[in-house]
């Protein structure tokens, strides 16, 4: 998403607003400043959030951080909703304007229920339009990001210091971001740093394994190019895992990791082998939540050169699942309605000698081998 340029650096506004109606719960930001260790990455207890019980149930999606913002983003068309919107601005204008307990309450109670993603676009649009004082908003949304005790209040938050090009924001967007819940919101403050951006991701990559992995990696690939060597051979190797589903970055990172020139070499080692057994695994799925194998270039030639290795490499057993997945593919037959597999079948799969020859050895499917002559 393009960011909209509209605040410029300016003071900030010196009023402190009164946050005590809150209440005795911890604010998110103590809460995760608290749970860093001495390197300053969060530490694995610290990522369920102190507001959880509190959170409005919508289902098994709010129970995993990040899940609810991350298939609204990927899954839905995210139709904006204009009333709300333009209710939303209105309110949080009227709270910048007089900074008066009553309307900075009004805005926080609107916001606890409501999903910004399906508009996040519109918002900030509505937002860039809005003449505002800068220094009362960024006054206003610093000090919310601070004392907010509710991830929808700390989302907003963010969406509104995205506007601003300022060391404070990057330095609240790094701790936020550590976070699956608040990465996607917290990297839209950070494309303002463009210098540090590609690092930034990096760095965060490292640290969240979730749907901020996802998120993340998703803002990474566009800024790589080839002398991003270390970092696209990082991407192929272990960048892609997450703990929702490797489908989701797959392709992508099949693509932008040049996978099939890496095994087009001669000679391969075990850990590239067993991370394309992963990635190849993933894009065989027929609930692949991402771009399957059928919509991978040249991904029969993928496969192959992947058969191609493990003919040569006794260490068979850890790509068993890969295997018997393509092994009960080829057994499909011309009758099946599987969209998946009518996909592969009119792109040669099922009559590829090679691919069944290669699969047979590996296998040692006598078979299987017989049928390679046959097809």
């Amino acid at each position: 998403m393009k960011l909209f340029e509209l605040f410029e650096k300016k003071a900030t506004a010196s009023e402190t607003l009164e946050w005590s109606w809150l209440g005795h719960r911890p604010s998110i930001y103590k809460f995760l400043i608290e749970g860093l260790d001495d390197a300053g990455r969060l530490l694995p207890d610290h990522t369920r959030l102190p507001d959880e019980k509190y959170v409005k149930q919508r289902g098994q999606l709010v129970k995993v951080a990040g899940a609810r913002d991350g298939y609204l983003l990927l899954h839905t068309h995210r139709k904006p909703h204009p009333r709300q919107v333009d209710e939303l601005v209105t309110v949080f204008a009227r709270a910048v304007e007089t900074f008066e307990e009553a309307d900075v309450r009004a805005l926080y109670d609107l916001l606890l229920n409501y999903d910004l993603m399906p508009s996040l676009e519109l918002l900030m649009e509505q937002l860039s339009r809005y003449p505002l004082d800068p220094a009362r908003v960024f006054t206003f949304a610093a000090q919310l990001a601070l004392h907010a005790t509710d991830r929808q209040a700390l989302k907003f938050a963010l969406i509104v210091l995205s506007f601003y090009q300022l060391p404070e924001v990057r330095a609240l967007a790094l701790l936020f971001s550590q976070h699956d819940e608040f990465t996607y919101y917290a990297l839209l403050c950070l494309e303002n740093f463009q210098d540090r951006f590609q690092s930034d991701c990096w760095m965060l990559a490292q640290c969240v394994y979730g749907w901020g992995r996802i998120h993340t990696i998703r803002a990474l690939l566009p800024t790589l190019h080839e002398r991003d060597k270390d970092l696209l051979d990082w991407l192929v190797r272990e960048g892609f895992h997450n703990t929702v589903a490797d489908g989701y970055l797959a392709a992508l990172v099949v693509e932008h990791g040049q996978l099939l020139n890496r095994l087009s070499s001669k000679e391969i080692d075990n850990g590239l082998l067993h991370a394309s057994g992963i990635l190849i695994a993933a894009l065989l799925d027929p609930n692949c939540p991402g771009p399957d194998i059928g919509h991978v270039k040249d991904g029969l030639k993928l496969v192959k050169e992947y058969l191609r290795h493990l003919t040569e490499n006794r260490q068979t057993h850890m790509h068993q699942p890969t295997l018997i997945r393509l092994k009960e593919i080829l057994r499909e037959t011309e009758e099946s309605n599987d969209p998946f597999i009518r996909t592969l079948q009119r792109k040669g799969w099922m009559q590829d000698r090679e691919l069944r020859k290669l699969l047979a050895l590996v296998l040692g499917d006598e078979e299987l081998f017989m049928s390679s002559l046959d097809a």
